[in-house]
């Protein structure tokens, strides 16, 4: 199973959790606008999405249906493989702090959309961040070095975030 990048594990999330009406190209295009459901956490261009979509569909995890030449927009399948790498990328947490407010924030959303269990997943991305929130918590901060300040509130805000997610029952 190929390891997925934000963009392509976005995109192939997004589709092999709808709701069972097909999707296509467009619609993760205005879902990842600034002003759309999921661009509001991060966002993606046009042409970022389609070239996402062009990338899994190349790994086969996504094929187009072209059946349909009247039109231009094509629904998107989803594969067997795509389907098992859309769940593994949900439930792999974020490898670092900084990826909490893209990455984790995403695939809560993702998931909570596709009604699967958050609070297990806030759990493993504890455990997953647990030495690195001790190292940057550890200490206070000289209050004269900017980055470690934010460092050090960014990733008290973020333990706190997982400490309340992890406890909800969902």
């Amino acid at each position: 199973m190929a390891d997925l990048s934000l963009a392509d594990g976005v995109c192939l999330a997004m589709v092999a959790t709808a709701d069972g009406s097909p999707m296509h190209g467009w619609q993760l295009v205005r879902m990842l606008a600034p002003d759309g459901d999921i661009g509001r956490i991060w966002t993606l261009s046009r042409p970022l999405t389609y070239r996402s979509l062009d990338t899994l569909e190349q790994l086969g995890y996504l094929r187009r249906d072209r059946s349909d030449a009247t039109t231009r927009r094509q629904p998107l399948i989803v594969t067997a493989a795509g389907h098992r790498a859309a769940h593994h990328w949900l439930d792999t947490p974020a490898a670092h702090i900084r990826d909490l407010r893209t990455a984790f924030l995403v695939k809560c959303e993702l998931r909570r959309r596709a009604n699967l269990p958050i609070a297990g997943f806030a759990r493993r991305q504890q455990v997953q961040l647990d030495s690195a929130f001790a190292a940057v918590l550890d200490t206070q901060p000289d209050p004269d070095d900017i980055p470690a300040m934010w460092r050090f509130h960014n990733a008290s805000a973020a333990r706190a975030v997982l400490n309340e997610l992890a406890t909800r029952v969902n």
